[in-house]
C-alpha cells in the first residue's frame, strides 16, 4: 500500500506572505503598544490563548475570514511578545 502525499497548499512562500501581515509597531500608540509595555510572558501566553479561542469561535460561527484573522494575528503578536520577555 502506497502512502499518498496529501497537498494542503503549504509552501514557504505563502508561509512569508501571511508572515508579513504581522509586524506591527510596539511604539505606535493603540492597544499594543500598551499591552507590550507588561513584560510579562505568562500575561501574554493568557492572552494570545484568548485570542485563539476567539478565532475558533469566528471560524465556526458565521463570521467572516478576515474576524478570524485578525484574531490569529493579534496571538502571533502576543506568542511574540512572550517570547521577547523570556
Amino acid at each position: 500500500m502506497s502512502k499518498s502525499k496529501k497537498n494542503y497548499n503549504v509552501s514557504l512562500t505563502k508561509i512569508r506572505a501571511l508572515l508579513k501581515e504581522i509586524p506591527w509597531n510596539p511604539k505606535t500608540p493603540g492597544p499594543m503598544s500598551i499591552i507590550s509595555d507588561v513584560g510579562s510572558a505568562e500575561f501574554y501566553e493568557h492572552r494570545a490563548i484568548e485570542e485563539i479561542r476567539a478565532a475558533s469561535v469566528s471560524r465556526t460561527s458565521i463570521e467572516d475570514g478576515a474576524r478570524y484573522w485578525s484574531h490569529i494575528c493579534k496571538a502571533i503578536q502576543l506568542l511574540l511578545l512572550a517570547r521577547l520577555s523570556v
